[in-house]
């Protein structure tokens, strides 16, 4: 078995990354289709969707567990997409803290607007 080499001929060691990225693209898939199927194709549409139908949705608990997930698993997704681009030499380190500083803010604001929301209306 021959030892990976970089480019510049230096020996690199393999990585999880391919492997973790496969697995967190598989539950990324399964967890929008999750969310998707439900709300949009069985619960009758875009035009059915409304404040009721998410507080509905979020009142189990399930509904509310499974979309936090959903930003977090996707998050992790891009965090690693990022991470690898990083190591194939396409970009600097500034854009690695900037990339990931904006996909660990947009995550922390999903679920903080998650939730912070009153969906009560009344």
């Amino acid at each position: 078995m021959t030892t990976p080499r970089n480019r510049a001929g230096i020996a690199t060691r393999p990585t999880a990354a391919p492997r973790a990225r496969l697995w967190l693209g598989l539950a990324a898939v399964l967890l929008l289709l999750g969310h998707l199927l439900p709300v949009y194709l069985l619960g009758g549409g875009i035009s059915r969707l409304d404040w009721n139908s998410m507080a509905a949705r979020w009142a189990t608990g399930i509904g509310l567990v499974w979309d936090l997930a959903m930003v977090w698993v996707t998050a992790g997704y891009a965090a690693l997409v990022l991470h690898d681009r990083r190591r194939a030499g396409r970009s600097g380190p500034a854009y690695q803290l900037v990339s990931s500083v904006v996909v660990a803010a947009i995550a922390v604001f999903a679920t903080a607007a998650m939730l912070t929301t009153d969906l009560s209306l009344g």
